[in-house]
C-alpha cells in the first residue's frame, strides 16, 4: 500500500467530508462531530452500516490519548482541525481494515505515519493554504 497516496487522498476529501459528516444521523448520543467525521472517513473505505462500537472505542482511545486537545495544543488555532483530520484518517483506515484491505501491520504503519504526515501538511489540513 502506498501510504503517501492514501494520506493525500484523505487531505483532498477532508473538506468535503467535514460538511457531509454533519448530515450523518446516528441514534447514539456520543456520536458528536468528531465521531461523525470518523464515520465519514470510514464510509470512504467500508459500508457505513458496518461501523461498530469497537471502532468507536478505538477512536475514543486515540482521541483521548495521543490526539487529545491538550496534546495537539502546539498547533495553536489549527488544533481542532488537526484533531478532526486525525479522526477522519482513523475512520478511513479502520474501514480499510474492516474490509480486509489492510493488514494488522499496515494498519499499525498507517497509525505510526499519521503524525509525520500531519506535521508536513498541517497548513493544508487546517485550511491555511
Amino acid at each position: 500500500m502506498n501510504f503517501a497516496d492514501e494520506f493525500e487522498f484523505l487531505v483532498k476529501e477532508f473538506r468535503h467530508s467535514l460538511s457531509s459528516a454533519s448530515q450523518i444521523l446516528s441514534p447514539n448520543a456520543e456520536d458528536d462531530t468528531i465521531v461523525k467525521i470518523a464515520i465519514a472517513g470510514f464510509s470512504l473505505s467500508s459500508p457505513i452500516e458496518t461501523w461498530a462500537r469497537g471502532h468507536f472505542s478505538f477512536l475514543k482511545e486515540r482521541l483521548d490519548g495521543d490526539y487529545s486537545t491538550s496534546n495537539l495544543a502546539w498547533y495553536d488555532s489549527a488544533a481542532t482541525e488537526i484533531r478532526l483530520f486525525c479522526a477522519f484518517s482513523f475512520g478511513y483506515f479502520l474501514g480499510l481494515y474492516q474490509s480486509d484491505r489492510l493488514t494488522n501491520a499496515e494498519f499499525t504503519m498507517a497509525e505510526e505515519l499519521l503524525p509525520g504526515f500531519i506535521l508536513l501538511k498541517n497548513e493544508v489540513i487546517s485550511g491555511r493554504v
